[in-house]
C-alpha cells in the first residue's frame, strides 16, 4: 500500500510540474525528509529539487519577520510593561516572569486567529470590571492595581507589537498574523511558484486565510489525509476540521476535495494491551519488538509511538538487541539529562544562602553528585565525601566558604573556592557556571570514548549559559540569583539533545506529533491514558471558556479533536496495531483508558481482528529466608575482644532482638551515617535530658535533697537548659522552630522531675544522692568459655531513698510498670520486651559485684513521658519460693538471674551456633 506522502508526489509529478518551481509545505521537518527521499526515487530526469519547508518556516518566509524565542520575548514584553504602567505599579521581573508567560500565550492565539486585538481585550477588561463589581464605594488598593492592569492590556498589546515589528521580529502569532496580510505581495513576489499543502488538520485563521487565497489564485494544491469513515460521521471528532474546511471553504464549492480514502476499513491486526506502571510499558514495547523480529516484520516500516515523552529512556533501555537500528526522532530534554540536576543544584545552592552560609543539604546533595565526585577524587580518595563525613560529624548546619576550603587541598580547594564564592550578581554566578562547564570539558576530554553523552550535554549547558550572560548583559533587569534561576529554567525547557541516526532507516521512535503525515506498517503506541491521548489539559489562559467560544478560539474541545485525528490518522493505513495503556494509578495519571480505546472497542469493524488482554509481569514469589551468619575464626576472635572491652546492656539486649543487626552493628562495627542534627532527634533528646540534670544535680552527690535547694535549683533549669542546648547546637538555635519547642519539653519535663521530688520530701521521705553518671562493670567466668566475659554500663543515679537503695535510669521514652514486671527471670533474656528489665538487672548485678551492699535495693526506671507514675521498680509477678519475698533485688535474685545470663552468653560465644536473622 502507498502511504500518503507517496500518493501526494505521485499526483504532482503526474501533472508536469516544473519542480524547480514547486514548494512543499508540510506539518513537520521530518514529514519533509519522507518527501525528499521519494522525490528522490521517482524524479527520472535532471532537475532542481523544489523547496521543502514546514508551516513555521514557510509563515516566517511570508512575514519577513523572525520569531524570537520565548525567553526573549518575556525581556521585551517587560521592557514594554515598564514603560506603560506607573512606577509604583510595576512588578519585579521575577514576579512578571510568572505571570507574563500566560499573557504571551494569550497575544499569540489572538494573533493566530487574527481577532481584532482591541476588541478581545477591551472586552476582558470590561468582564473584570463585573467581576470585581461591589456595593462597596471605594475598591481596595489591591483591586485597583488589579483593574488598571486589565485596562492597560490593549495598550500593551499594541505597544508590544509596534516594538518588535520595528526591529523585525516577532511572536509566533504576530508573525501569522503579519503573514496573513502580506499574502499579496508575497505572491507577486514569486508569481511562477506552485504550493503543495499536505498532511494538514487543524489550521488557525491565519493559516486557512493564507491557504485559500493560493487556491483560489490557483497557486496551490491542498491534498488531506481523511478517511471516509471519519469524514462522513458528523459526530467523529477526528474529522472536526476537514469536515468544516470542506463544507465552508468557497474553494471546494468549485474543485474537487482530495483525498478522502476508505483505508480504515481495510484489514488489520489490533491489540489493545493494559499492563502496570510506566516502566511496564517499556518492557511490553520490548516483548512486541521481539515478537515482531520473529514474524520477520520490516523494522524501517515500524514505529513505536510514545504518547508520554518520558518513557523515552526506559523505552530506549527496552529495545531489543536484535533491532538491527533505531533512529529516535523527538530528542533528549537537557531537562531530562544527568547534567541538569548539577547545574540546578548549584543555582538552587546560591539561590538559597543565607548570612550565615550555605545550607548543608544542598551542600551535600551538590558534593554527592556525581559529575562533581569526578572532579574532587584523586584515586581511591574522594574529598567531597570526606567532607559530608566531617559536616556530619562536627553537626555543621551552614556552611562557609573558609570551612570549606580548609578540608581540601590543591587543586580542589580551588575548585571548591569556585563553587562555594561569595557570588551576589547574576553575571558572577554565570561565570563560575561556565567555569564549572571548563572543568568538567577538560576532566571528560582524557575519555571522549567514555564521556561522549555527556560532553555533547555540556555544549548545550555551554550555549545556555552563554545565552544567559547575553540576556543579562541586554536586558538589565535580571537583579538577583533566584530571578536567574527563574530565566535559566525557562530556558532549559527549549534545549534538546539530538540523537544521531538515519531518519529513513530502521525503527522510528517518536512522538505523537512527529508522526503528522507519515505512515506505518507497524505501529506501537503507549500511554493511551485519559489526560495524555487526548491531553485534556488546558493550558494556563486569561481568556475564559465562554469568550473563546465567542471569539472563535480554540478550546480543550478543539485540542481533543486535534489528538483524535493524530491517533485515528496513524491507524488508517497500519496493517498491525499494538495499543498499550497504564492499568494503574502512578501519580496524577488515574490509571483510565483512554476513550480511543473504548470507540474501537465499542464500534469495532468486521475487517479489523480487535483482541484486549492485560500484560503482568511474571514476577516469581521467593520465600524470605533468614540470613544466617556462621561464626569463623575471625568473628570469635572479635567477640573475644568485645568481651575484654566490655559488653553493654544495649547489647546484649540488641541480641535479644535480632541477632543479625547484633553481628552487623556491633561485630562488624557497621553503623548507620551520621547526618546533621538541626533539631533534636530521640537519642540527642535522651541525652539533653541527661545533661541538664547531670548539671543541676552533681552539687547533691553525698547529700541529701532538701526542698530550699531544690526550689533554688529549679529557677536554674531555664539557664542550664540552654547551655546545655549551646553545647549541642549553634548558639540562639533554642528560639526558634522545632529547637525552641524542644527547648520547652526539656524545661517542662526537668521542672516536673523536680517538683515530684520535692512532694517526696514535703511527705517525709528522704533521699539522698550517692552518684550520678556512675560507672560500673563485672568481670564473669563461665565454665565452657576459655575467657572472662566482662559487662559494663554506665547508671544515672544512685540513690537512698528513705533506707533503699535505688538504682535509677532516665528514660526519655514512654515506659510503664508492666515493661518492668516479669513473670520469670527467664523472659529477662528472651523476650524484646523486656528490655528495660534486663538492663536495670545487669545494672544491680554489676553494682552488687563492686559495692557488696548488705541488704536488697532496688532498680528501675523514671520515664519522662510517664512521670506522674514516679519511679518504675523492678519486680516478678511470681517469685520463686527460693527467693526473698521482698520487692528488692537481693543475692539470692541476682545468683538465679546469672544462671539465666549464663545460658544468653553461651549461645552468643558459641562457635557452632551462627547468628540468625529474626524475621518480622
Amino acid at each position: 500500500m502507498k502511504s500518503f506522502l507517496e500518493e501526494v508526489v505521485d499526483q504532482v509529478i503526474s501533472q508536469k510540474h516544473d519542480l524547480g518551481e514547486l514548494c512543499f509545505i508540510l506539518p513537520s521537518r521530518r514529514a519533509g525528509v519522507y518527501v525528499k527521499e521519494l522525490l528522490l526515487k521517482k524524479i527520472s530526469k535532471t532537475s532542481f529539487l523544489p523547496q521543502i519547508v514546514s508551516i513555521e518556516s514557510f509563515i516566517e518566509t511570508i512575514s519577513g519577520l523572525k520569531v524570537l524565542p520565548n525567553t526573549t520575548l518575556l525581556f521585551e514584553l517587560y521592557e514594554v510593561y515598564l514603560s506603560i504602567t506607573p512606577k509604583k505599579d510595576q512588578d519585579t521581573f521575577a514576579s512578571f516572569s510568572s505571570w507574563a508567560p500566560t499573557i504571551l500565550q494569550d497575544i499569540n492565539e489572538v494573533d493566530r486567529f487574527l481577532i481584532p486585538q482591541q476588541k478581545i481585550f477591551s472586552y476582558l477588561s470590561e468582564i473584570q470590571d463585573l467581576n470585581h463589581w461591589s456595593l462597596e464605594s471605594e475598591p481596595t488598593p489591591f483591586i485597583k492595581k488589579y483593574l488598571s492592569f486589565w485596562k492597560l492590556l490593549p495598550s500593551l498589546y499594541q505597544k508590544f507589537s509596534d516594538q518588535l515589528l520595528s526591529k523585525g521580529h516577532a511572536t509566533q502569532g504576530l508573525c501569522f498574523r503579519e503573514a496573513s496580510e502580506n499574502i499579496e505581495h508575497y505572491m507577486e513576489s514569486i508569481p511562477n511558484t506552485y504550493h503543495v499543502f499536505a498532511g494538514f488538520n487543524a489550521l488557525n485563521t491565519a493559516e486557512q486565510r493564507i491557504i485559500e487565497e493560493l487556491l483560489q489564485r490557483k497557486k496551490a494544491a491542498i491534498f488531506w489525509d481523511i478517511d471516509a469513515q471519519f469524514l462522513t460521521n458528523e459526530e467523529h471528532a477526528a474529522g472536526h476540521f476537514i469536515r468544516k474546511y470542506k463544507n465552508e471553504w468557497k474553494y471546494y464549492q468549485e474543485n474537487p476535495f482530495e483525498w478522502q480514502h476508505n483505508h480504515f476499513s481495510e484489514s488489520k491486526s489490533i491489540q489493545i494491551i493494559g499492563t502496570p506502571k510506566n516502566v511496564g510499558q517499556s518492557k511490553q514495547v520490548g516483548a512486541i519488538l521481539n515478537q515482531c523480529i520473529t514474524e520477520k516484520i520490516n523494522m524501517s516500516r515500524t514505529a513505536v509511538v510514545l504518547g508520554n515523552e518520558a518513557l523515552l529512556q526506559p523505552t530506549l533501555h527496552s529495545i531489543p538487541a536484535a533491532v538491527p537500528s533505531t533512529n529516535i526522532t523527538m530528542g533528549l530534554p537537557l531537562t531530562n539529562a544527568s547534567l541538569s540536576t548539577f547545574f540546578d543544584q548549584l543555582i538552587t545552592l546560591h539561590t538559597d544562602k543565607s548570612p550565615k552560609g550555605f545550607y548543608h543539604q544542598g551542600v551535600q546533595h551538590l558534593l554527592s553528585h556525581q559529575n562533581l565526585r569526578s572532579l574532587l577524587s584523586t584515586g581511591t580518595r574522594d574529598e567531597g565525601m570526606e567532607f559530608i563525613q566531617s559536616v556530619q560529624k562536627e553537626n555543621i548546619v551552614y556552611i562557609t566558604q573558609s570551612y570549606a576550603e580548609a578540608h581540601f587541598s590543591g587543586e580542589h580547594r580551588s575548585i571548591v573556592g569556585l563553587l562555594f564564592g561569595n557570588l551576589n550578581t547574576p553575571q558572577q554566578v554565570i561565570a563560575m557556571l561556565q567555569q564549572m562547564v571548563q572543568l568538567l570539558k577538560n576532566t571528560w576530554m582524557q575519555n571522549t570514548q567514555q564521556h561522549a553523552l555527556e560532553l555533547e550535554q555540556l555544549r548545550l549547558f555551554y550555549e545556555t549559559f552563554n545565552q544567559l550572560a547575553v540576556l543579562t548583559k541586554t536586558y538589565p533587569y535580571v537583579e538577583d540569583v533566584k530571578t536567574l534561576r527563574v530565566i535559566y529554567k525557562e530556558l532549559l525547557t527549549t534545549q534538546t539533545l539530538h540523537f544521531q541516526g538515519e531518519p529513513l532507516e530502521g525503527l522510528q521512535l517518536m512522538g505523537m506529533l512527529e508522526t503528522r503525515a507519515i505512515d506505518f506498517e507497524t505501529v506501537i503506541i503507549t500511554s493511551i491514558n485519559e489526560g495524555i491521548l487526548p491531553a485534556g489539559k488546558q493550558p494556563p489562559t486569561t481568556i475564559p471558556f465562554d469568550v473563546k467560544k465567542q471569539f472563535g478560539l480554540p478550546t480543550f474541545e478543539e485540542k481533543d479533536a486535534i489528538y483524535t485525528y493524530h491517533f485515528y490518522r496513524l491507524l488508517q493505513r497500519a496493517k498491525n496495531i499494538y495499543l498499550i495503556y497504564n492499568s494503574t494509578s502512578e501519580g496524577l495519571d488515574a490509571g483510565e483508558k483512554s476513550r480511543f480505546l473504548y470507540q474501537l472497542q465499542m464500534n469495532p469493524l468486521p475487517q479489523h481482528a480487535l483482541k484486549s488482554f492485560f500484560a503482568s509481569p511474571s514476577v516469581s514469589i521467593k520465600q524470605s529466608q533468614p540470613r544466617v551468619v556462621v561464626k569463623t575464626p575471625a568473628i570469635m576472635n572479635r567477640l573475644k575482644e568485645m568481651a575484654e572491652k566490655g559488653m553493654s546492656p544495649s547489647s546484649l539486649n540488641q541480641y535479644i532482638q535480632n541477632p543479625i543487626a547484633f553481628f552487623d552493628q556491633r561485630v562488624l562495627g557497621i553503623q548507620e551515617m551520621d547526618s546533621v542534627e538541626e533539631s533534636p532527634e530521640a537519642a540527642t533528646f535522651g541525652t539533653l535530658v541527661h545533661e541538664v540534670l547531670e548539671i543541676l544535680y552533681t552539687p547533691f552527690v553525698g547529700k541529701y535533697l532538701t526542698v530550699q535547694e531544690l526550689e533554688s535549683k529549679r529557677k536554674e533549669i531555664s539557664q542550664t537548659t540552654q547551655k546545655v542546648f549551646s553545647k549541642h547546637y549553634p548558639a540562639g538555635a533554642h528560639k526558634t522552630g522545632k529547637n525552641q519547642i524542644v527547648y520547652e519539653v526539656i524545661k517542662h519535663n526537668t521542672n516536673q522531675f523536680i517538683s515530684g521530688e520535692i512532694k517526696e520530701l514535703q511527705d517525709g521521705h528522704k533521699i539522698k544522692i550517692i552518684a550520678l553518671e556512675q560507672k560500673i562493670s563485672k568481670t564473669c567466668d563461665f565454665d565452657t568459655l576459655n575467657h572472662s566475659i566482662r559487662f559494663s554500663g554506665i547508671v544515672d543515679r544512685i540513690d537512698q531513698h528513705d533506707e533503699v537503695l535505688r538504682i535509677i535510669d532516665y528514660k526519655t521514652s514512654q515506659v510503664k510498670a508492666h515493661d518492668l514486671t516479669v513473670m520469670d527471670l527467664e523472659q529477662c533474656i528472651s523476650d524484646e520486651k523486656y528490655s528495660k528489665a534486663l538492663q536495670v538487672l545487669l545494672y544491680g548485678m554489676m553494682w552488687q559485684s563492686q559495692n557488696k551492699h548488705p541488704r536488697p535495693f532496688e532498680a528501675g526506671v523514671v520515664s519522662f513521658k510517664n512521670l506522674s507514675s514516679g519511679f518504675l521498680r523492678f519486680g516478678i509477678k511470681e517469685k520463686p519460693r527460693s527467693l526473698p519475698k521482698d520487692y528488692g533485688i537481693s543475692s539470692e535474685l541476682i545468683a538465679a538471674f546469672e544462671a539465666n545470663l549464663n545460658h544468653l552468653i553461651l549461645e552468643i560465644f558459641d562457635p557452632t551456633i551462627p547468628f540468625t536473622e529474626k524475621l518480622s
